[in-house]
Order: structure tokens, then sequence, then C-alpha cells
């Protein structure tokens, strides 16, 4: 596929290469105050008490301020079910769905990529919340690698599905199907009765 292609294919679908507002990706750290039957870190530590998860998550964050891995801390000690697995990635997330926990919001506003935040405390336990990436709100350009990587990915998934139907129905036309069971049946019968 030529640049050509990949412009007008941009023109064609520039609405979809616009981010209606900020978005953050983050990784977090979940430490809550309550016991949790279902938690599955790598540890299997779980702070029971409001003490104990008070403890554990200044215990973490010196590990990571000393220089430890926050993907593998995530991993080991975070008690976030859904993100735990992985390294306590919580994927793209706008800054609209942050309104309701503000003060993450407000600690995001101070971090670049790629830093930590504090210990951050709200209803749900304490979270330390770090920054993978962050995309502002605005139309992508075509000059972004980003946006030609993926229409060249579209494009070629596209022609790639285009030649495999082509394939498969040429496979079809030259196909010949016999029913061997049927005529393995009327042999066994015999011939049919005539009139």
């Amino acid at each position: 596929m030529n640049d050509n292609e990949v412009a007008e294919y941009y023109e064609r679908n520039k609405a979809s290469f616009n981010v209606p507002e900020t978005q953050y990706h983050l990784a977090q750290i979940l430490v809550t105050p309550i016991p949790d039957p279902q938690l599955r870190n790598l540890a299997s530590d779980d702070a029971k008490t409001p003490a104990a998860a008070e403890r554990k998550i200044k215990a973490l964050f010196a590990r990571l301020r000393k220089g430890e891995d926050f993907d593998k801390l995530a991993q080991a000690y975070s008690e976030d079910p859904n993100t735990v697995s992985g390294g306590g990635d919580m994927g793209f997330i706008p800054a609209s769905a942050l309104a309701s926990q503000s003060k993450i919001l407000m600690a995001l506003q101070s971090l670049k990529v790629g830093q930590v935040s504090g210990i951050i405390r709200d209803s749900g336990g304490y979270h330390i919340v770090k920054i993978l990436g962050r995309e502002d709100a605005g139309q992508r350009p075509l000059s972004d690698p980003r946006v030609q990587n993926s229409i060249r990915q579209t494009l070629m998934n596209e022609k790639e599905q285009v030649l495999k139907t082509a394939y498969i129905e040429g496979l079809r036309d030259k196909a010949r199907v016999s029913n061997h069971l049927a005529a393995q049946i009327v042999e066994a019968a015999g011939s049919p009765p005539g009139p």
C-alpha cells in the first residue's frame, strides 16, 4: 500500500482519529482496608484492617522510591482483582471517567508520563498510580506515526480479507461434491423398482 492510499483512508475516516478528551494510560497499586477472599496477587498478601492497609501501602511506596519495579510490586501486592495480573495496568481511561475519583485526577495533573504518584487515600482504600501514557484531546494528524501505522494495519487487514474471500470462492467454484453415502445406500438397496 502506498502513501496515497493511507492519505485517502485518513481523509475518509478523519473523525475516527479525533480524541474527544484527554485520556490517561494508568497503572495502579491498590490496597484495601478489608479482607478479600478472592484476592489473587502473587504474594497472597491481603491487608485486613485499616492499620494494616496503611502500613502495607507505606512499605510499597518506600520500595518504589528505592527503585523497585512498579509492575512487579503491583503483581505481587496490589489488591485490585481487575489489574493485578497485568502489573496494575488499567489501560486508557478518559479524564471524565476519573471525575468521581477527584483525588486521583488531581494527582495525575501534576505528573508526567513515567512518574508515580504519592499515596492517594479515598473511600476505596489506598492507591499509588503510575502514568504510562497520556493522550491529549484533539485531532490526530496524518503525520503522527501511530495514525499511519493504524491505517496501514487496517488497509492490510482489509486487503487480506478480500484475498481470502476470493481464494475461498475460487476453491468453491472448482469443488466437486459427491454424496458417497447416498450412492452406497442406492447400491445396497439394488435397482429402484420400475413403473
